[in-house]
């Protein structure tokens, strides 16, 4: 008697569901699954916005002195007081070294006593600052990414609608051949009107015929 008890007892289990709930097919499993996710409150949506390759290629083409005076006023245009400002020759070659650089961006900035000036950046193929780079610079200072966050009040700084230019590792390299010391931002205005640099290996462009002098027309694109 005891025996068929026992076998009796085994033959229900099947039957018998845990805290007394009745079996879930697997369907039935999926559906809540998804639906728990669904209502689970406070759920955050990532949106990837893909930003196209910058062409680096047509970015610092080789302009005329002519050209240059005529942008720069002849080098008289002037921001806050300021004309140009210096990169050494050492700070440039730096820029355009590293993984994953393509040009360099320089971010119009401010000082805390209000002096205008420039925070160069190395960027990427999509014409994104680099933050992890080694070689952040204002003007001639080595700085940290930090730094130039609040130099530039988050890169949001602008003069205009403009907040810095960039140009292609190919240009200061151009820029750079031969003995030249560093090279110089001239302020000047585009076709349009909008603040942007020439790019010289020298103070004075005039000086000298051999200078190579260099434009930027390309913004750097929203990050």
């Amino acid at each position: 008697m005891k025996h068929i008890l026992l076998l009796s007892l085994f033959l229900l289990l099947p039957f018998l569901g845990c805290n007394n709930e009745s079996p879930t097919s697997p369907e039935e499993t999926v559906e809540k699954t998804e639906q728990t996710t669904i209502n689970q409150p406070n759920q955050t949506q990532s949106i990837i916005i893909t930003l196209p390759p910058v062409d680096w290629s047509n970015i610092g083409k080789p302009i005329t002195h002519k050209q240059a005076i005529t942008m720069t006023n002849n080098y008289t245009k002037n921001v806050y007081g300021v004309q140009n400002i210096p990169i050494s020759r050492t700070i440039c070659e730096q820029l355009i070294v590293g993984r994953n650089v393509k040009g360099v961006s320089f971010y119009f900035a401010k000082t805390p006593t209000g002096k205008f000036t420039v925070v160069s950046i190395p960027a990427d193929l999509y014409g994104r600052r680099i933050p992890t780079s080694t070689t952040i610079a204002c003007e001639n200072v080595l700085i940290s990414y930090v730094r130039a966050q609040q130099l530039t009040n988050n890169f949001s700084y602008k003069i205009g609608t403009i907040n810095g230019r960039m140009t292609s590792i190919e240009s200061i390299q151009n820029l750079l051949a031969g003995n030249t010391t560093g090279i110089w931002l001239h302020f000047a205005n585009d076709a349009n009107g909008n603040l942007t640099f020439v790019l010289a290996n020298s103070a004075n462009p005039n000086t000298s015929s051999s200078n190579l002098v260099e434009n930027d027309y390309v913004a750097i694109p929203p990050q």
